[in-house]
């Protein structure tokens, strides 16, 4: 069965290991970048990782309130709020939508064999901005 695989996770402004970037754990906002490959796909290509991006905008309940907008709400697609900035619980909480995402692909293929990573990665497409979503490849290429 193919299973999706963490490979690395990147935050744009903030270091995930130390929180530089952060005045308040409590208090942040950022994009969170997941780089996500089949368990079975290498770990690097000529040296450059493989997988695909799955992206998510990472928020506290406390910033998403200081951020609404006037209008008085937000879509939240896209979206892991989180209490606080813990490196572990952020990985931990991808770790668990891969781990659901496989299991659900699973039940709907009917047999394990039977999971691609074209299943795998639309349904994480729901949840995430993946970087190929939207892409049709059976449009022409108009540039």
């Amino acid at each position: 069965m193919i299973r999706p695989e963490l490979r690395a996770f990147d935050f744009s402004d903030v270091d995930p290991k130390t929180g530089r970037g952060l005045d308040d754990p409590e208090y942040f906002g950022t994009p969170m970048l997941c780089l996500v490959a089949p368990s079975d796909a290498p770990r690097s290509l000529q040296g450059h990782p493989v997988g695909e991006w799955f992206d998510v905008f990472a928020c506290t309940p406390k910033w998403l309130a200081e951020n609404m907008p006037e209008r008085g709400y937000l879509w939240g697609q896209h979206m892991l709020i989180v209490p606080r900035w813990d490196e572990a619980l952020l990985e931990r909480a991808v770790e668990d939508l891969l781990g659901h995402v496989a299991a659900h692909a699973e039940r709907l293929a009917g047999d394990a064999d039977k999971v691609d990573w074209g299943l795998i990665s639309e349904m994480l497409s729901r949840v995430t901005q993946w970087e190929y979503g939207g892409h049709n490849p059976l449009l022409p290429n108009w540039e």
